[in-house]
């Protein structure tokens, strides 16, 4: 019962990151907009918003007009609503689960900016320095020297990677967002795991570059001239290399 709550709450989570990142790339008002249809403009209620159950019941269209709402919506609330159970399976009702979802809710809604705008914006990466690598120690995922090695360890690493790629290409190959994105995931899980997070969101970004020149939706010559939002898979592999070390640490337990 508890699980078919957090899944639901995780899609409610999905949901408002997809409006705060739609938001903040229409410079609209966070006090006052309003979720509305991408077609008609029309307001939607909140039984329109239940998350997934809203999308499949409406077949993915707009009570309104009646035309298609993209898939991001359902991909989207379906994976956080997965993630937010498989963190209260690990953590259980616990002030870290809440902290976790705090997480989920930004690194979800940086990354959908990402995706649609190819930037990670200062005024929402900066606050969760202050915000989230505290809160992590308090609840001993890591220890506070550990967090500032994983810090200045991902900075300085990301920041030379990024240097060496122009030096190379005289282009810009890592933007000084996904390195503030690396140091974060430093502090929140320490220098130990950093390379299996820079490994693992590099190959996911390859496996997503293959796809979409597999299906045509980039050209290969033009691979080097587009920009590629890179956030979505340092967030992925952050959750999952944090995920995975704690299932890890509660089978040794067991």
């Amino acid at each position: 019962m508890m699980m078919a709550v957090f899944f639901l709450l995780g899609g409610g989570l999905a949901s408002f990151a997809l409006w705060l990142a739609q938001t903040y790339i229409n410079g609209a008002s966070w006090l006052r907009a309003r979720s509305r249809c991408p077609h008609c403009g029309k307001n939607l209620c909140a039984y329109d918003m239940i998350p997934v159950f809203s999308y499949l019941l409406l077949r993915g269209k707009c009570r309104h007009c009646g035309k298609q709402i993209s898939a991001v919506h359902l991909m989207t609330e379906s994976l956080c609503g997965l993630l937010s159970a498989a963190i209260y399976a690990c953590f259980g009702m616990s002030s870290a689960t809440i902290i976790l979802l705090l997480l989920l809710l930004f690194l979800f809604t940086i990354s959908l900016v990402d995706c649609y705008s190819t930037l990670l914006p200062d005024v929402m990466l900066l606050p969760a320095f202050l915000i989230f690598p505290p809160l992590f120690v308090f609840c001993d995922f890591l220890s506070a020297g550990d967090a500032l090695t994983g810090f200045l360890t991902a900075l300085g690493s990301s920041a030379g990677l990024r240097s060496a790629f122009f030096l190379l290409r005289r282009k810009e190959g890592l933007g000084l967002g996904d390195v503030k994105l690396f140091a974060l995931a430093g502090a929140l899980c320490g220098w130990q795991l950093l390379p299996l997070i820079f490994f693992l969101s590099a190959g996911l970004a390859l496996l997503a570059l293959v796809g979409l020149l597999a299906t045509g939706r980039m050209d290969s010559r033009a691979i080097w001239r587009c920009r590629f939002p890179f956030g979505p898979f340092i967030a992925a592999s952050l959750v999952s290399v944090f995920l995975l070390r704690q299932v890890s640490a509660q089978a040794l337990f067991l």
